[in-house]
C-alpha cells in the first residue's frame, strides 16, 4: 500500500511539474506577442495580451511590467521612444541577444535617464552578462529613483 501510495503522489506532483512548465511556455509565447504589439505601437493588443499571459501563469513577472510600462506612457510619464526602447530590450532579453538589448535599455536610458525601470532591465541585462558589480549599481539606482518597487530590492539582494 505504501509503494501504491508513493507512485501516486509522485505521479501528481510530475503532473504539476509538467502543467505548469506547459502554463509557462504559453504564457511566454503570449508576452513575447505582447511585446511585439506593443513595438509596433498596437498599445491596446499589447494590454490585453500581456493580461492573457498574467492569466495563463501569474508568476509571468516581465508581463506585469509591461503592463506598468504601459501605464507610464499613457500616463504620460514616458515618452513613446522610451516605452519602445524597453520594449525592444525586453524582447531582444528574452530571445538572449544580450548585448542588442544593452543597446536598446541605454537608449532608454538616455531618452529618460529618470525612469527606473530602465535601471532594473538594465541591471537584469548585466547579471546576464555576468557584470555583477555593474549589476548592483543599476539596482541601486533603480531603488533610489522608485523606493517601492520591491524587484530592484530582490534583483540586487540576488546579486
Amino acid at each position: 500500500m505504501t509503494k501504491r501510495y508513493f507512485n501516486r503522489v509522485l505521479s501528481s506532483i510530475l503532473l504539476l511539474f509538467f502543467c505548469g512548465f506547459v502554463y509557462s511556455i504559453e504564457a511566454n509565447k503570449e508576452f513575447i506577442k505582447g511585446l511585439e504589439y506593443a513595438i509596433d505601437g498596437d498599445v491596446i493588443k499589447a494590454k490585453d495580451t500581456f493580461k492573457k499571459a498574467i492569466k495563463i501563469d501569474k508568476f509571468q513577472i516581465y508581463a506585469n511590467h509591461s503592463l506598468k510600462i504601459l501605464s507610464d506612457y499613457n500616463n504620460k510619464v514616458i515618452k513613446k521612444a522610451t516605452t519602445i526602447s524597453l520594449f525592444k530590450a525586453l524582447l531582444n532579453n528574452e530571445n538572449k541577444k544580450y548585448q542588442q538589448a544593452l543597446s536598446d535599455i541605454n537608449e532608454s536610458i538616455k531618452l529618460n535617464s529618470n525612469y527606473a525601470y530602465s535601471y532594473y532591465m538594465h541591471g537584469t541585462i548585466k547579471i546576464y552578462l555576468n557584470q555583477f558589480n555593474q549589476a548592483i549599481k543599476d539596482f541601486d539606482k533603480a531603488i533610489k529613483l522608485d523606493p517601492r518597487n520591491a524587484d530592484s530590492y530582490y534583483n540586487r539582494g540576488l546579486t
